[in-house]
C-alpha cells in the first residue's frame, strides 16, 4: 500500500465530520478538533494544551453593599480568565452611574461617570467605576481592577466617607 493511501485512510479515521481540524496533541501525534457551532471562536484551553471552541463573552451581575468595607472582592463564575471587562452600575438611589473598563492595571483601565444633574466623561487610569450615593460626593464606593483570575476577576474597593445605605447592582461583560 502506498504511503499516500495510508495517510488518506488515517485522516478519514481521524476526521469524521466536515469542518474538523487537526492539531498536535503531543509531539508527532495528530488529533482532531470537532468543528465548532455557529458563532463560537477558537481559544486555547485553560491548560494551554489544546484548542477549544467557546463564545468568549460572559454577561453577569453582582451586588455591592454601600456600607461594605474597603477591600478586594473576587467576582467568579465567569467560566474563563478574562482579558477585558466592562462594568456598568447605578447608585441605589439612582443619583449616579458609571461605565468602566479594564484590560489590566494602571493605564489600561478607565471609566465614564455621571449624575442625574451632570454627565462627566472622564478617563481615569486608577479606577474603573464609582457608586456615588450623595450629590456632594462625600459618600461613595470606588473600584479598580486588581487582577484577572481563572474563573473571573478581582475588584479592589475603596469606601469613602460615612457609610451609605443601600445595595448597588453592577452588570459586567467579560471578554476572553
Amino acid at each position: 500500500m502506498k504511503f499516500s493511501n495510508i495517510l488518506t485512510k488515517y485522516l478519514e479515521i481521524l476526521f469524521t465530520a466536515q469542518g474538523d481540524m487537526a492539531y498536535a496533541s503531543a509531539p508527532k501525534t495528530l488529533a482532531a478538533l470537532a468543528k465548532g457551532a455557529a458563532n463560537l471562536k477558537m481559544f486555547m484551553n485553560a491548560g494551554a494544551t489544546a484548542p477549544e471552541w467557546a463564545a468568549g463573552i460572559k454577561f453577569g451581575s453582582f451586588t455591592r453593599e454601600m456600607d461594605a468595607a474597603t477591600g478586594d472582592v473576587n467576582i467568579t463564575g465567569v467560566g474563563f480568565k478574562p482579558s477585558l471587562i466592562m462594568v456598568m452600575n447605578a447608585s441605589p438611589l439612582g443619583t449616579s452611574y458609571s461605565i468602566g473598563w479594564g484590560t489590566g492595571l494602571g493605564a489600561n483601565q478607565g471609566y465614564i461617570r455621571g449624575t442625574t444633574a451632570t454627565f462627566m466623561p472622564e478617563i481615569n487610569t486608577q479606577y474603573i467605576g464609582y457608586i456615588i450615593e450623595d450629590a456632594a460626593v462625600t459618600k461613595y464606593q470606588s473600584y479598580a481592577l486588581a487582577a484577572f483570575i481563572v474563573d473571573g476577576f478581582t475588584l479592589s474597593w475603596i469606601r469613602v466617607g460615612a457609610t451609605a445605605a443601600g445595595t448597588a447592582t453592577l452588570i459586567y461583560v467579560a471578554f476572553r
